[in-house]
């Protein structure tokens, strides 16, 4: 797999308290191999730009013709699945102790309701984030996860 920097980690440890307590942090999307060498060129070309284009139609941007061009021939058959993988590995020191603690989930698209992955991932974490006292039962694809409670103790 290929690791792609995504987002701003720091936006996170900032959320959290620990930014100053922090020596690495990153946050990454992971993608077969060749996903980085297929899109750097495309990329160079100015395909993804978000300005609109001399030539193009109604101030149409190259991201925008790009995504018109291959969007109907990148989409999920019924039957295919995506796949959601995240890993937090937090590593540190409490209370002169260290510790570790890593967290994984695996979501695969629920064929019966045609939800993908990432949208079970998300809509989850959000539902359980939306206020004191309110925690859904999880969906039955992450029954068999448990779930760290926080504040972390020391793991290791």
């Amino acid at each position: 797999m290929e690791a792609i920097l995504n987002g701003d980690a720091v936006v996170y440890t900032d959320l959290l308290g620990l930014t100053g307590t922090i020596r690495h942090t990153g946050r990454y999307a992971l993608r077969w191999p060749g996903w980085c060498a297929f899109w750097r060129p495309l990329q160079r070309l100015g395909f993804l730009d978000d300005s609109p284009r001399p030539g193009l139609p109604g101030g149409l941007t190259s991201k925008q013709f790009l995504v018109g061009l291959l969007g109907p021939r990148l989409q999920y058959q019924d039957h295919e699945k995506d796949l959601a993988v995240m890993v937090n590995l937090f590593e540190g020191v409490k209370n002169g102790h260290r510790g570790r603690l890593t967290n994984r989930l695996l979501i695969e698209r629920d064929l019966e309701t045609g939800l993908f992955a990432m949208s079970l991932g998300v809509g989850y974490t959000a539902a359980r984030s939306t206020g004191p006292g309110f925690s859904p039962r999880p969906p039955t694809y992450l029954t068999s996860l448990s779930w760290p409670s926080f504040p972390l103790g020391v793991y290791g």
